[in-house]
């Protein structure tokens, strides 16, 4: 009799604990895919005084910005590892020779190829855009220029400004027209004072 209770209370205990067990590693599995990571805050930071530090000085300290970039932040890293995933599948289907033509990864592997060509890109130079560039040389007075600008326009390339319909800065529910300027100038002024083509 004492034997059978010994084991009734040994199964007690077992069937009291498992739940608890399980509990926790679900919890833990949890807090590991949690989205909010609690190391990305700087606790010795009072928040009343700076916000900002509190929540993301952990974030910083541990992910410095790496020498080759301007910034860094959480869409830059998941754009870097998207950036991974998109150069495997690219590499993967670029490897492949015999795809149906046609297809769309006889298309992928075809443009990434030419895309990665340096050697024909190099020995092209400019040329593909010399019937642009003839087009903008040729521009005499400002209709000629509207025209030209309207073209590029309808063709996708949006330059001086940019059109758009997105939601209003002050009303979100509703949607309004909108316009941005585009990039008017060349990163450095030597792209202006420089006579040498392979700035170019």
């Amino acid at each position: 009799m004492k034997t059978i209770k010994a084991m009734l209370k040994v199964v007690m205990l077992f069937l009291a604990v498992t739940p608890l067990l399980t509990y926790s590693q679900v919890n833990n599995e949890i807090t590991k895919k949690s989205g909010f990571d609690i190391t990305n805050l700087d606790r010795n930071i009072n928040p009343a005084k700076d916000f900002y530090e509190f929540a993301v000085g952990g974030w910083v300290k541990i992910h410095p910005i790496p020498d080759d970039q301007t910034r860094w932040g959480s869409f830059d890293i998941l754009q870097e590892e998207n950036n991974k995933i998109l150069k495997k599948i690219l590499d993967e289907v670029s490897s492949n020779k015999n795809w149906e033509i046609g297809s769309a990864r006889q298309k992928i592997a075809d443009f990434y190829s030419v895309a990665m060509d340096s050697d024909r890109i190099e020995k092209e130079g400019y040329k593909l855009i010399l019937p642009e560039l003839k087009k903008i040389d040729a521009l005499s007075n400002m209709d000629d220029f509207y025209k030209l600008l309207a073209e590029y326009h309808l063709s996708g390339m949006n330059p001086l400004f940019d059109f758009s319909c997105d939601i209003d800065a002050k009303r979100s529910s509703i949607m309004v027209s909108q316009i941005y300027q585009r990039g008017v100038a060349l990163p450095d002024v030597e792209y202006y004072t420089k006579d040498d083509e392979s700035i170019i």
